[in-house]
């Protein structure tokens, strides 16, 4: 099956953890909320596409938090009260993201606009700019690994079910999401987050070139 294959590389970027506010943490890889958002504003879709499936693995060359001082302005007292924040970013950031898009057409409109992209791409917050994209069709098919060469989501079902003794830190991670009083309820898929060359010596989806290890199996 044809799929796309997507590398990026940002110079810096902070995947925000859900709830965390005045010390705002970030995940090691962006969640699929996220890449399923960025394609969306690829597309310029005016409406959710459902059924995009995605394999999310990558790596990074640290960690810095950053203070921000910011002033909550209050109109009644003409004036700004301090309020600082901190925010964990990730610097030089390569991501390998695969998706399978749901219909044919779908596949070349998203493989054509990775490829001259309608707008400066960016993934995360809006400063998290890309810089360096590459986009091309690969096919998914079986293969023997034995290391993983990137850190990478592993769905927790997608595991079992293939019976692989994986350790890593367990996530929630959002995925799509149902609006219900005006308020974006996401579906969450639990995943270990496992680290680059952890011994796996399984069959997989591949490319040819890296593993596959898709959200929906």
């Amino acid at each position: 099956m044809k799929v796309i294959r997507l590398q990026v590389f940002q110079e810096k970027a902070s995947y925000r953890v859900a709830y965390s506010f005045e010390n705002i943490e970030t995940y090691p890889l962006p969640p699929y909320s996220t890449v399923l958002g960025f394609l969306h504003n690829i597309l310029q879709a005016k409406e959710t596409i459902n059924g995009i499936n995605l394999s999310i693995q990558g790596r990074y060359e640290g960690l810095v938090k950053n203070y921000i001082r910011f002033h909550k302005f209050e109109s009644k007292k003409n004036k700004g009260k301090p309020y600082p924040i901190v925010v964990a970013e990730l610097f030089n950031v390569e991501l390998i993201i695969h998706i399978r898009m749901p219909s044919e057409k779908l596949h070349m409109d998203l493989l054509n606009s990775l490829k001259n992209p309608p707008l400066y791409p960016y993934l995360g917050r809006p400063e998290d700019l890309i810089v360096e994209m590459q986009a091309e069709e690969v096919e998914d098919i079986q293969k023997e690994i034995e290391d993983l060469p990137y850190n990478a989501y592993i769905p927790k079902g997608l595991a079992d079910k293939l019976n692989l003794e994986l350790d890593g830190i367990l996530y929630n991670i959002d995925t799509y999401y149902n609006k219900v009083n005006s308020i974006r309820v996401f579906k969450k898929i639990p995943v270990l987050y496992v680290q680059e060359q952890y011994t796996v010596a399984e069959k997989v989806n591949h490319d040819g070139s890296y593993p596959i290890w898709w959200m929906s199996y």
